[in-house]
């Protein structure tokens, strides 16, 4: 008798609990999704033959794709046609060895998107799985604002860096070149006062400033060489 009203308790239990499960898993997978959806960089989740299975808000809006036309897609439509078939390299030795890092360590990595135009990306891996089944999700990051700040950066740099370069030689005519010119001066005049009662002299004196301009001219060509 005891066995007989057990096995309908029993039963609910297991169902009851089976729907827990599937509510629960489902009520996990939504999650999933809104944080997917909601994530400010692109995610793409990436089967084992290399063709797209998910895509997020972020990626269709960074290449241009509505809905899902991506999916099903190989990943590589992602990347321009010049570096496809070294993708495919790369994506046998992922399978092979699979990690969180950062995709193409060193390299700069390309986007393509759908209209064909290119934009600079990072790309991390990381593996991950579902009903059994291995897949591989990418993170993507456009870096075009990134790297035009940076480009910004480097520009003023090298503005300043001449700057800084046009002052220097700027005073270095000015202490130098300059007041070689007015030794020369100096030394002409003292040259034309000489010449009346002592030639000698003034023909020395004439000596010096011409040694003093040659010297003043190879200066001259020197920083003209450092400004071109």
């Amino acid at each position: 008798m005891n066995l007989q009203d057990d096995t309908p308790t029993n039963a609910d239990d297991l169902l009851a609990r089976e729907r827990a499960a599937r509510t629960a898993a489902e009520e996990a997978a939504a999650r999933y999704r809104v944080l997917v959806e909601s994530a400010p960089d692109g995610i793409v989740e990436v089967d084992a033959r290399g063709r797209i299975a998910l895509t997020n808000g972020e990626t269709r809006r960074m290449f241009g794709y509505d809905g899902e036309e991506l999916v099903g897609q190989p990943v590589s439509v992602l990347m321009p046609e010049r570096f496809r078939q070294v993708h495919v390299t790369h994506l046998e030795t992922y399978a092979r060895a699979p990690s969180l890092r950062a995709m193409g360590n060193g390299l700069e990595l390309v986007g393509r998107r759908k209209d064909g135009s290119e934009f600079p990306v990072e790309i991390s891996l990381s593996p991950t799985s579902s009903g059994g089944a291995a897949f591989a999700m990418a993170i993507i990051r456009d870096i075009s604002e990134r790297q035009r700040l940076q480009e910004e950066r480097d520009r003023l740099l090298l503005e300043t860096e001449a700057e800084r370069e046009r002052a220097r030689i700027g005073m270095d005519l000015h202490d130098g070149i300059i007041q070689s010119i007015y030794a020369v001066g100096l030394n002409l005049e003292a040259a034309a006062d000489d010449v009346a009662h002592d030639p000698a002299e003034a023909q020395k004196r004439i000596d010096q400033a011409i040694e003093q301009l040659n010297d003043t001219i190879r200066d001259i060509r020197s920083y003209i060489f450092e400004l071109r």
